[in-house]
């Protein structure tokens, strides 16, 4: 994601490795490819927001020979990750 201002106007793009992307300024939101990405930034900004809005230090990464772990107030709270297919599929 990344956000600025074109012609005047704050704009927002998201683009994703599968070709996927969308384009929200002026009033107006555009998406392209097999994943509406407006859609999943929405539902990962409600989640945030269901969550009180925590600050950036209530958040942590646990990473292992396993994989990582993204997690929300202590190690044990981990936020699990969607997969594509279930973020196209909710």
């Amino acid at each position: 994601m990344t956000h600025g201002f074109h012609q005047g106007v704050r704009t927002v793009w998201l683009q994703a490795d599968d070709g996927s992307a969308a384009v929200a300024g002026g009033g107006t939101i555009t998406v392209y490819g097999p994943r509406d990405l407006w859609a999943e930034a929405k539902e990962v900004e409600a989640e945030y927001a269901a969550r009180g809005r925590p600050d950036t230090q209530s958040f942590g990464l646990t990473v292992t020979a396993h994989g990582q772990h993204l997690w929300l107030h202590a190690p044990t709270e981990t936020i699990r990750a969607k997969s594509p297919r279930e973020a196209a599929h909710p």
